[in-house]
């Protein structure tokens, strides 16, 4: 069993506590990314398969302001991290835009695929973002747009969305306003490629 918690003490901070006992017992907090007490975390999601947790949120640690998304992931089995503070969101940063709202994690076999919301990008509307991987997070295809609403010109607004992976594809959903009012839509892609079917 593990739990992730945010805790406030102006700024939220990062934590998590596992149980290898099936809850009878639990381990101190352990602080999830190295970046509690220097920046505000937000839309926190985590996702465990085989003992190993992927856990993501969005914080303002590079600049201050803007917020980017970060991925650690742990072995609940071993009780160390394997990997802390991986930015998923890369082109997000060059392209000036800003983490905003949720963020989602889906696990499956050797493939993870982390989902968030995103403003600035042309607008102040936001965009769907995924990042995805075919090693459990070793190495990213980078995060690209999702979905074929236009938040930049038309100022199409995302929210809700959420993601599952299963036999190496990715299922995204989540609503937008392009016809006028908040619809759903749903697109499936391939983890190893990274193209995704219309709307």
């Amino acid at each position: 069993v593990i739990a992730i918690c945010a805790t406030n003490d102006g700024e939220e901070q990062l934590f998590l506590t596992y149980s290898n006992d099936g809850g009878a017992s639990w381990s101190s907090a352990i602080d999830v990314t190295t970046h509690n007490g220097n920046a505000d975390i937000d839309n926190i999601g985590m996702a465990c398969e085989n003992d190993i947790a992927y856990i993501v949120w969005r914080d303002n640690f590079l600049n201050g302001v803007d917020d980017t998304v970060w991925l650690s992931i742990f072995n609940f089995g071993s009780g160390f991290f394997i990997d802390q503070d991986i930015n998923v969101s890369p082109n997000l940063i060059l392209q000036g835009g800003d983490a905003d709202d949720g963020v989602s994690v889906s696990v499956d076999d050797n493939y993870l695929a982390i989902m968030y919301h995103a403003d600035n990008l042309g607008s102040t509307a936001e965009q769907l973002r995924i990042n995805l991987s075919s090693d459990l997070g070793q190495t990213f295809l980078g995060d690209q747009k999702v979905g074929l609403y236009d938040n930049s010109n038309q100022n199409h607004d995302t929210d809700g969305g959420c993601v599952i992976v299963e036999d190496g594809l990715v299922a995204l959903a989540w609503r937008d306003n392009r016809t006028g009012q908040d619809e759903v839509y749903a697109t499936v892609g391939n983890m190893n490629t990274g193209i995704f079917s219309p709307d």
